[in-house]
């Protein structure tokens, strides 16, 4: 199930086949039970998942304590907190498991070394992360102070 999951994920024209295996190869299989942490409030995320089967939730807190959820994450989708992940500062939310979760983690020593030698993937990278998810998680703290 890894190929094939990784295939469709990664899939891009700029991504040849050698390119592919290793991205591929550069993922670890990682579990996690149900209500363990996969990133606490203040910690570095040192990766991003995805997920073969489970379902997990971020959340952060308001300013009276309150966890609000900020995301959902199941099956075949990628769980990443991408400030904390790409600009190495502390994360201000949770990503805890609602389930038995299968993941396939890209630790970030990993991810700098595939995203710097493979182009297809730089290319192909930057755009999602600039565009689609930083604008996401920028909007997201506008509405929640943390503690």
């Amino acid at each position: 199930m890894k190929n094939e999951l990784l295939t469709q994920v990664y899939n891009h024209p700029l991504i040849d086949t050698q390119e592919l295996t290793n991205l591929i190869n550069a993922h670890k299989k990682v579990s996690f039970k149900k209500g363990d942490f996969i990133l606490k409030q203040g910690d570095i995320s040192d990766g991003y998942m995805i997920l073969e089967s489970g379902l997990m939730r971020s959340f952060a807190y308001d300013y009276e304590g309150n966890d609000i959820t900020t995301d959902f994450f199941c099956n075949y989708d990628i769980a990443i907190e991408v400030l904390s992940l790409f600009q190495r500062i502390p994360t201000t939310e949770n990503i805890q498991a609602l389930t038995d979760c299968d993941c396939l983690k890209l630790e970030f020593e990993e991810c700098q070394e595939v995203y710097h030698s493979i182009p297809g993937l730089s290319l192909r990278g930057r755009p999602w992360i600039r565009y689609t998810l930083l604008p996401l998680k920028k909007n997201h703290k506008l509405f929640c102070i943390h503690h």
